[in-house]
């Protein structure tokens, strides 16, 4: 789900010179929009996850491990503005903000004994504060400016890009799907 997330559009707004307004508008309802609907694919998967990995807690993780995608698709604006123009430093703080605070709720719930809830939350709380940091360094808001021709542009720049990152993605964890599946927990 991951991989398919933001349809590339990120990458298609950076590299975007002409209608950056209509351009940003675009992205930001497609990166929206796919974080909830790959939500809602969730909640349809989770119990065929549940079955594949015989696993009850599977069919509540997954679907709040998929809320990351709501709250990312959120900020994709903002996160690709801080990019396209080339604010590196800036771009570091919300990376570096995830990364602590989800090791640090991980490693927290994981010593209070939360097992496997430790990552999903980590990974929840982690992603949700380096959202707030990213609306707080690149603030954005959208704006009603539109164009079809811009969407149109932007998903056929993007579907590339999801190809390569599905084929990658499958790549890099397929070990993980199939150790999941024969070792179990």
């Amino acid at each position: 789900l991951g991989t398919v997330h933001t349809f590339g559009v990120g990458d298609a707004f950076i590299q975007r010179r002409d209608d950056p307004e209509e351009a940003a508008n675009a992205t930001f309802v497609i990166s929206t929009g796919s974080g909830v609907a790959l939500f809602l694919i969730s909640l349809l998967l989770a119990p065929w996850a549940v079955d594949f990995f015989k696993e009850p807690q599977v069919g509540i993780m997954l679907p709040l491990l998929a809320s990351t995608y709501v709250i990312t698709g959120l900020t994709a604006v903002n996160d690709a503005l801080l990019v396209k123009n080339l604010r590196f430093r800036q771009r570091m703080v919300p990376v570096v903000t995830q990364a602590l605070v989800k090791g640090a709720v991980s490693i927290g719930l994981a010593l209070a004994g939360a097992g496997a809830w430790s990552l999903v939350w980590g990974v929840v709380i982690g992603t949700l504060a380096s959202s707030i940091t990213l609306v707080l360094i690149s603030p954005w808001r959208v704006t009603r400016a539109w164009n079809r021709r811009v969407v149109r542009d932007i998903l056929g720049f993007g579907g590339h890009i999801i190809l390569l990152n599905f084929i990658g993605n499958i790549e890099v964890n397929v070990d993980y799907l199939i150790v999941g599946k024969r070792l179990g927990k």
